[in-house]
């Protein structure tokens, strides 16, 4: 009489994570994370991790599969599962999920980017060029700025000869020595007033300068 086989059991073993459709994926797509191994009996229970740390990790679910319906920028990082049977459990390697922006977010953010940096330089020259005007009109306001005038001496009316010098005198010294001769005295007073010219004129327009010149 012939014995059955034995029946041999294993817990899981090479267990690994498919990504579907791919490790790097858009913003706001779907994705698939499925759980594959070798075990006997079969694994009964599937539990999906996320790493966030060097020790630690975060539960996401239980099953064979977790889906993303709308993966999201947070959702970017490291992925692993565990496989348990009655025999025993095994986690797989860890699988990079990437999400990346969307073509057309990219194609905004790169526009507002472009209209960013180009209102910058318009604002960068305005402000330019309005100092270089505002320098130039104080310049041109100091320029027409009027100057100093210079201080002018008022040249003096002169009078007439008569109204200068009203007489001049011989000294009446007795001259003792025929080339002693002293000349007259050039007495000197103010010019009269308007109103004594005007009496002197009147009284007498040929009134002579020198009066008498007298030798003893």
């Amino acid at each position: 009489m012939m014995l059955p086989p034995p029946c041999f059991t294993d817990a899981p073993r090479n267990v690994s994570v498919k990504v579907s459709p791919s490790n790097e994926v858009v913003k706001g797509s779907r994705l698939t994370l499925t759980c594959s191994n070798n075990a006997n009996p079969a694994a009964e229970t599937y539990t999906w991790f996320q790493r966030t740390g060097t020790l630690t990790s975060l539960r996401l679910g239980m099953g064979k599969e977790h889906t993303f319906l709308e993966i999201d920028s947070d959702d970017s990082g490291l992925y692993f599962c565990m496989a348990q049977n009655a025999v025993g459990s095994q986690n797989s390697t860890e699988q990079e999920v990437k999400v990346k922006e969307s073509a057309h977010l990219m194609v905004v953010l790169a526009a507002f980017g472009a209209l960013f940096l180009v209102t910058a330089v318009i604002v960068v020259l305005f402000i330019y060029i309005k100092r270089r005007l505002i320098k130039r009109k104080l310049n041109t306001a100091e320029k027409k700025l009027p100057t100093k005038p210079v201080t002018q001496l008022q040249k003096a009316t002169l009078s007439r000869p008569e109204d200068i010098y009203e007489n001049m005198k011989w000294s009446a010294k007795p001259i003792t020595d025929p080339d002693d001769m002293n000349y007259a005295e050039l007495n000197i007073r103010p010019a009269p007033s308007p109103s004594m010219q005007r009496n002197n004129k009147a009284g007498d327009d040929d009134a002579v300068i020198y009066r008498q010149l007298q030798t003893h």
